[in-house]
């Protein structure tokens, strides 16, 4: 063998000593076909994970490919040759008819390599019951209501019972049946109530039945309300890092509000003297705040402290800005 063919297959094997590592977490069905499921119906798969390593493998999160999706796992840590399972639960009363796919993503953490595995659920979903839209995201200041079509596309509709949501600032009704093109069609009131607090809020409404294979139909929604003239900080909270000794990086918060009202300050108060904040107006109706803090006033690890301004417009108020150090 000459001696450009010895580097050549030297080069080659330490290629493959040093590739990537095969993933030990392996899904002997990574992608099930669940055949043909009408619209309404419930559809669930276990999926399972085994670990063919030598190490542990720690499972960190599953993020559905949609909101229609809800994964469950039975463990998190797995051992050399253990196994868990993970069920996927597809509300399919919101999935459009024809060939779906529904996808999973496992992240997780082997000999300190963070890695993922996908998993896939597929089924031709026969439109039968369904609602729409998938989920409603309704953005509001007071009183709303919007609106869901259910259609039944059978000859004889069920009957609904009850519409269940868990929010009490969220009311619902149920229009009666009317024919359509379709099927029988009616809509879902969904009103929200001006009591409603601020914030985001998710729920589910559920639509109880007399009909034994439409017993629940469940579809989501969230809710945003946001207050007129209500300051709000973006960032909410300030975090700040560094290597022990080093300065620590300026943050920049911005006040505003969802009406774009002008944002105006009185004073700052901060909780401890290395904390230092200062403010001017904009850009646009908005307030613009420098936090500050000095690293060598700190003498702990894990700082906590607080920056507290009054403003004076668009309405008197104190707004408190969390400010954390982290070693």
């Amino acid at each position: 063998m000459t001696g450009r063919r010895l580097a050549l297959v030297a080069l080659v094997a330490a290629g493959g000593l040093i590739g990537p590592a095969r993933a030990e977490l392996v899904c002997p069905e990574a992608v099930h076909m669940a055949g043909r499921v009408k619209s309404g119906k419930s559809l669930s798969h276990t999926f399972t994970l085994v670990n063919r390593g030598s190490a542990v493998i720690e499972l960190l999160e599953v993020k559905p490919g949609c909101g229609c999706l809800r994964p469950e796992l039975s463990a998190v840590v797995l051992r050399p040759g253990e196994q868990t399972s993970l069920t996927a639960h597809v509300n399919t009363v919101t999935q459009p008819g024809g060939p779906n796919n529904w996808k999973s993503t496992v992240r997780y953490q082997e000999a300190g390599v963070a890695r993922e595995l996908e998993l896939t659920l597929r089924a031709e979903v026969v439109p039968e019951v369904s609602i729409q839209p998938a989920n409603l995201l309704l953005h509001v200041s007071g009183p709303m209501t919007a609106h869901f079509k259910l259609l039944d596309r059978r000859e004889q509709p069920f009957q609904a019972t009850r519409l269940v949501c868990a929010c009490e600032h969220v009311r619902a009704k149920l229009s009666p049946p009317r024919r359509s093109d379709e099927g029988w069609e009616r809509t879902i009131t969904l009103e929200v109530l001006d009591a409603c607090p601020d914030g985001r809020h998710d729920d589910v409404l559920r639509v109880l039945t007399n009909d034994p294979e439409y017993a629940e139909l469940k579809v989501p929604f969230t809710v945003m309300k946001r207050v007129p003239g209500k300051v709000q900080a973006s960032p909410a909270a300030v975090e700040m890092t560094a290597p022990k000794g080093q300065a620590l990086p300026a943050k920049i918060v911005l006040l505003g509000t969802c009406d774009d009202q002008d944002v105006r300050a009185d004073k700052v108060e901060t909780s401890h003297p290395a904390i230092r904040c200062n403010y001017a107006a904009g850009p646009g109706s908005r307030l613009t705040l420098r936090i500050e803090v000095d690293h060598l006033q700190i003498t702990t690890d894990d700082f906590k402290g607080e920056v507290k301004l009054h403003l004076t417009g668009p309405k008197p108020q104190t707004l408190s800005i969390p400010v954390r150090v982290s070693r």
